[in-house]
């Protein structure tokens, strides 16, 4: 982490700590930044630099995997594995359709929620979210959220380790109740959308049924694509 000593390699240290966490190391950015407050405290750091320092390092390293995103998600996503198990070309439509809807509630919110951000981002960019409303609403979350705890390791320095170890250990619950209601949504959908499929599948049956009794059957391929739509 970072430690005082010579001023310029603690900023070094505090853009290659935020940059590689930003792009998905798993340590907690906001170790990092408490870290830095509390240097701020000794006097190793300046406040105006580690706040300005910290948002570019972050937002510089969230809009490249937005760009990765937006260059290469599509590929990954309508990779034969995708489109044939977990996305189908259908399906992928419409959840582009639902993060436009939330993507500005999605890319502030996530910024709070440690292990999800470079997730978000990247799916930002595969979606195709404006690169302009990415950047704005991106500095916007980063600006608060470093803010807010670089001046908590400033303001309780004393008891900075104490912060780290509670951080730690909120961090690993935190990130198992997201990935626990993601879970939960998703089971939740899959469930809904094969209800979806059984009824039409009944009305279609009825459908057959009833032309068969009045003497005019249908079509077995007709009676598939009323199926599939």
């Amino acid at each position: 982490m970072l430690s005082a000593g010579d001023g310029n390699t603690a900023y070094v240290a505090l853009v290659l700590l935020l940059y590689l966490t930003s792009v998905g190391l798993p340590i907690p950015e906001e170790i990092t930044l408490i870290t830095a407050g509390a240097l701020v405290y000794e006097g190793a750091m300046k406040l105006p630099w580690v706040l300005t320092i910290a948002v570019l390092a972050v937002i510089a390293a969230d809009a490249q995997v937005y760009y990765i995103g937006r260059h290469f998600g599509s590929r990954v996503f309508r990779h034969k594995f995708f489109s044939r198990f977990l996305l189908t070309p259908e399906r992928l439509e419409a959840a582009e359709r639902r993060f436009a809807g939330h993507s500005i509630w999605a890319i502030f919110t996530v910024r709070f929620i440690s292990g999800l951000r470079w997730p978000t981002y990247f799916t930002a960019g595969t979606f195709r979210t404006p690169a302009y409303k990415f950047v704005l609403i991106d500095a916007a979350a980063a600006t608060v959220h470093i803010t807010a705890y670089t001046l908590l390791g400033h303001i309780f320095a004393p008891h900075v380790d104490d912060i780290v170890t509670f951080i730690k250990r909120t961090d690993k619950w935190i990130a198992t109740a997201v990935l626990l209601m993601l879970v939960m949504v998703v089971s939740v959908i899959a469930y809904r959308l094969g209800k979806r499929r059984q009824r039409k599948i009944d009305a279609v049956t009825a459908h057959v049924a009833t032309d068969v009794a009045k003497g005019a059957p249908q079509e077995p391929e007709k009676a598939q694509s009323q199926v599939k739509g």
